[in-house]
């Protein structure tokens, strides 16, 4: 699994939350849209970042001096940081669209209510 791949595989998003009745539910579809759009821009914001490291890393091999070791070194750090960042937003995505078909997306996890959708 690589550093921009989160894990799928489903999760207790809530143990409180009751799916929401038919005529209770709101629909998400855009909200479904918006979601997979953005999951997709993160992916493919990992693969140009994964690509860059690659190239950085590959670059003429060993760095001639310090200061270009220091230079990949906080290259590597500030696109690591974006890796992490945009993968946990990507679980946070996979998180919406299980609740979105758990039918409990819209439900506050702490209280159970209802949440507008403005």
């Amino acid at each position: 699994m690589g550093i921009f791949d989160a894990n799928l595989t489903s999760m207790d998003i809530s143990k409180n939350s009751k799916p929401l009745a038919p005529a209770e539910r709101v629909d998400y579809s855009k909200y479904y849209d918006l979601l997979m759009k953005r999951r997709a821009e993160l992916l493919n914001l990992g693969q140009r970042d994964r690509q860059e490291l690659q190239e950085q890393q590959g670059a003429g091999g060993t760095p001639g001096d310090m200061a270009d070791s220091s230079v990949t070194d906080i290259s590597t750090d500030y696109f690591l940081t974006l890796a992490d960042r945009d993968r946990q937003e990507i679980i946070e995505i996979r998180d919406a669209l299980e609740r979105l078909h758990k039918g409990t997306y819209g439900l506050c996890e702490n209280c159970n209510e209802l949440i507008p959708a403005k």
